[in-house]
């Protein structure tokens, strides 16, 4: 038998993953842990010493939906400290981002830290898993969306929120292929790691790195479509027009705003750019496709 400890609980894929684990009869199994919500074990990521584990003498997996930079160096102080309780672990499941490699050649400040961050805890774990001798999967989601009460992801519900402030938005003609992943398929994909591992252990004692999108590549300019189509009728986003420039006359357009900010400027020229091609949800799974937006 094995025990996991999730990190990262309250989370919108953190509590996705919870009514997964309750709907399959495993809480059991499965402990949760946050530095916010009720309902949860306390964690402070920046404070090794505030964990308290349920259990530590049980084979263990450790899956975290917490900033992996966080993670990673909660993992390092722990194995410093206290090494016991990381005796037993078996699988590290941890969730970075594609940022990694979709902003490899960003030059502004922010973005260049961002993937300085990704690489150092990303390499600071695969360090820990062999000194662990321990499996670890990294994955690797692009584009999260979806929300859960007052929790909103940063890159669509962004993106409805400036529909809903402008009247209309300009975009190029021809802009970039996105994958959009809703968190609940996150945790769906965690769950279906976690499950296979515990079914064969030894047939997993690996480290490998996983690059997840949803099952649709879509252009920039459809998801704004399908946002207005699926938006409330009384949602002010279903009311921003859209209007397409060349692509020429857009790239002249936010050489303005590279002036004032090079982070603006570089995520403005990214509308253009394939951020896409990664592996699908549904065929990790062997599910059926799922269109954007998913219902939840």
């Amino acid at each position: 038998m094995y025990i996991t400890h999730v990190f990262g609980a309250s989370t919108p894929t953190g509590i996705s993953l919870k009514k997964e684990v309750h709907l399959n009869k495993l809480s059991d199994n499965f402990y949760f842990y946050s530095r916010n919500g009720k309902n949860n074990r306390f964690v402070d990521l920046n404070e090794s010493s505030s964990f308290i584990p349920a259990e530590f003498n049980t084979p263990s997996i450790w899956l975290s939906f917490a900033p992996c930079w966080l993670f990673s160096k909660f993992m390092l102080e722990i194995y410093d400290n206290s090494p016991n309780l990381l005796k037993e672990v078996k699988l590290l499941v941890v969730c970075t981002s594609t940022s990694l490699l979709t902003k490899k050649y960003a030059t502004n400040e922010y973005d260049k830290s961002l993937i300085d961050k990704l690489k150092k805890a990303e390499s600071n774990l695969v360090e820990l898993s062999n000194k662990l001798n321990c499996s670890l999967r990294i994955i690797r989601p692009t584009l999260i969306y979806g929300n859960i009460g007052e929790n909103k992801d940063k890159n669509i519900s962004q993106i409805l929120s400036i529909m809903r402030k402008t009247p209309f938005l300009i975009i190029p003609k021809r802009t970039g292929l996105r994958q959009p992943i809703h968190f609940s398929q996150l945790s769906m994909v965690s769950f279906f790691l976690i499950k296979n591992f515990t079914k064969n252990p030894s047939k997993y004692r690996t480290i490998e790195s996983l690059n997840i999108g949803g099952d649709e590549e879509l252009r920039f300019s459809e998801i704004l479509e399908r946002l207005k189509k699926f938006s409330q009728k009384k949602d002010k986003a279903k009311n921003c027009k859209i209007f397409f420039i060349p692509n020429s006359l857009f790239y002249r357009l936010i050489l303005i705003v590279g002036f004032f900010s090079p982070k603006y400027f570089e995520m403005m020229n990214r509308i253009t750019v394939d951020m896409s091609g990664f592996k699908q949800v549904s065929k990790i799974m062997k599910l059926p496709i799922s269109s954007f937006p998913l219902k939840k």
